[in-house]
């Protein structure tokens, strides 16, 4: 098909050349790629560039994967962290609680004491005027 391009007839117009250049190009090309691709298969080339390209998409998959992994496991990790410190704030208000009712209470016996004794106190004051 080249060869019947390349020796077509030559009263063709301009336009008619340009477009059966084109033409020949591209299947010049396609041949050399075709050559190139065969002699690369031949010398052993090839096969290397595939098993470094191979080598090189596994190691690409392995960090993708490994990466992956790391943010999971930091992910389980901080909602880990993060449960136990919901668990510390509530046992930390749930002791806060207590000790301030706790304080509450002895504040009260501390006031009902000392009314008790104002009382007492005014009592013996009163029986002692009379």
């Amino acid at each position: 098909m080249v060869n019947s391009l390349l020796y077509s007839k030559q009263s063709m117009s301009d336009k008619d050349k340009t477009k059966q250049q084109k033409e020949i190009d591209k299947l010049i090309k396609k041949q050399l790629k075709r050559v190139e691709e065969e002699w690369a298969k031949l010398s052993g080339k090839k096969d290397k560039k595939d098993k470094k390209k191979k080598d090189k998409d596994k190691d690409k998959k392995k960090d993708k994967k490994d990466k992956q992994f790391k943010v999971d496991f930091e992910f389980v990790k901080e909602s880990k962290k993060s449960k136990k410190d919901n668990e510390s704030k509530k046992s930390k208000k749930d002791k806060d609680s207590k000790k301030s009712k706790k304080d509450k209470d002895a504040k009260k016996d501390k006031k009902a004491k000392n009314l008790e004794k104002a009382l007492k106190k005014e009592s013996k004051k009163s029986t002692k005027k009379d």
